[in-house]
């Protein structure tokens, strides 16, 4: 900002009143003599000319004054710095013998000569705070003398190079000695017998055994290793390691002539791209799997004829609940088609069904086995003043070529119900519906306050 624009900006605001005028108050190490307004760049705020101890003038924002922020023209920021890089030459911390003092940008670090011989580069703030009194001599040690890991029973430990060291006698009579962290993680179980008992198992002779498509033949030692001369159930002669073998490794089931199933991604087979379903365990086109959006690959697990599959036994013997969740299905469908709100839930549903007895609404005809009942809408969703698929809007009618359902329709329902009923028994049934509502209201008040007669 130029001279003449911060005179400008001053004049112009020179008329307002400060918001934060705190002339001759304290604050730290500053005496504040004046207040004014400034605008500096896009921000307008008080400022305040203060007089330090030291004797320095200075200008500070009024709002750091007061949240504590500023409490000097800069001098106690020099003070406490000068004060921590004091010369700790000579200084004993703990075990720590300073011996010189070395700056590393903002941090100093201190040469130190420990008491057991060792020398140590430490930060000087860890002296001072006394976090580090020695070049780690000083850490427990951790005795396991007693404990048994595996094989390995602990006899004693010592302090060594730094770390902890275990001397242990092994089931076999062996003294091993190893670090304590190593017991304690489970990484060293024994002295090596372990290893070669194992490694003795592996050797022996597996000549007529099978494993997956492979029956061994001959067993022969080459380069340290056991190999086994295997013929596979197509009838080529190949030769795999015994470990391999044993451990049923997918390699080591045959000769190569099966193709593993892939875990996630897809391959091409004849430059169609395929997956391995989870329910047959086929390779099927890709195209035959649904999509899935919460799948790494965004394809379903099961293809169209596994998932058709699991989809109808599941209808077959949970009938009662399939053909409500494909009531629910239509109804949401048709709901959405016409931009109007779906509310109605499942338990709510189920109210309604218990409260008309699992009958018809109307001619209150039960459901059986010639008789099924549909979610209708009171309130036509083609009627403009239909409040969609809701609580106070949906009751239960029978299903069929001349069933209420459907002679219903898209008509008003006082109309509907005086051609089903006649005049006095379609009041008189209104009512009754009414009534319904009312009681859905009460018991949902959480449901929308639009209904059929509100």
């Amino acid at each position: 900002m130029t001279s003449q624009e911060h005179i400008r900006n001053s004049q112009t605001l020179q008329g307002k009143p400060l918001r934060n005028d705190v002339t001759g108050q304290r604050f730290g190490r500053l005496v504040v003599l004046r207040c004014y307004r400034d605008k500096k760049g896009s921000y307008v705020r008080t400022y305040a000319t203060c007089l330090c101890d030291c004797g320095q003038t200075c200008d500070k924002i009024a709002s750091d004054l007061q949240q504590g922020v500023t409490r000097s023209c800069g001098c106690l920021r020099r003070e406490v710095q000068a004060s921590r890089w004091d010369d700790l030459t000579g200084q004993v911390f703990g075990k720590l013998r300073v011996l010189a003092i070395v700056d590393r940008g903002k941090q100093r670090l201190a040469n130190c000569l420990c008491e057991c011989g060792k020398e140590a580069r430490i930060k000087t703030k860890s002296l001072l705070q006394g976090r580090t009194k020695s070049c780690g001599c000083l850490k427990a040690v951790h005795d396991l003398s007693g404990q048994t890991f595996g094989r390995l029973f602990v006899l004693e430990t010592s302090r060594r190079e730094g770390k902890t060291w275990a001397l242990c006698q092994c089931v076999c009579g062996n003294l091993h000695e190893t670090h304590a962290a190593h017991l304690q993680s489970g990484s060293t179980r024994s002295c090596g017998c372990y290893a070669e008992e194992v490694q003795r198992q592996i050797e022996k002779d597996l000549t007529g055994q099978r494993f997956g498509s492979l029956v061994v033949l001959d067993m022969e030692r080459e380069r340290e290793k056991t190999y086994a001369t295997c013929q596979c159930d197509c009838g080529t002669i190949c030769k795999k390691s015994a470990t391999q073998i044993q451990k049923k490794r997918w390699a080591g089931t045959h000769c190569g002539c099966q193709v593993k199933p892939p875990k996630y991604p897809h391959f091409f087979l004849n430059k169609i791209e395929m997956k391995c379903c989870a329910g047959c365990k086929r390779l099927t086109p890709l195209t035959e799997f649904a999509t899935d959006k919460r799948a790494r690959d965004g394809k379903t697990t099961l293809c169209s004829r596994c998932n058709t599959a699991k989809t109808t036994q599941w209808q077959q013997s949970h009938p009662e609940q399939s053909r409500a969740n494909m009531a629910f299905v239509h109804a949401r469908r048709r709901t959405r088609k016409r931009e109007l709100p779906f509310t109605l839930t499942k338990d709510e549903w189920a109210f309604a069904l218990e409260y008309w007895g699992h009958a018809c609404a109307v001619c209150r005809e039960p459901e059986g086995l010639f008789t099924a009942l549909a979610l209708d809408h009171f309130i036509a969703l083609s009627d403009p003043a239909c409040p969609g698929t809701t609580a106070t809007n949906a009751v239960p009618l029978c299903d069929g070529l001349m069933a209420c359902n459907t002679r219903k329709h898209a008509k008003d329902p006082l109309r509907f119900l005086t051609e089903k009923l006649g005049p006095r028994r379609a009041k008189a049934k209104l009512r009754e519906i009414e009534a319904y509502f009312t009681l859905v209201k009460e018991r949902t008040p959480l449901c929308p306050a639009s209904s059929p007669f509100s």
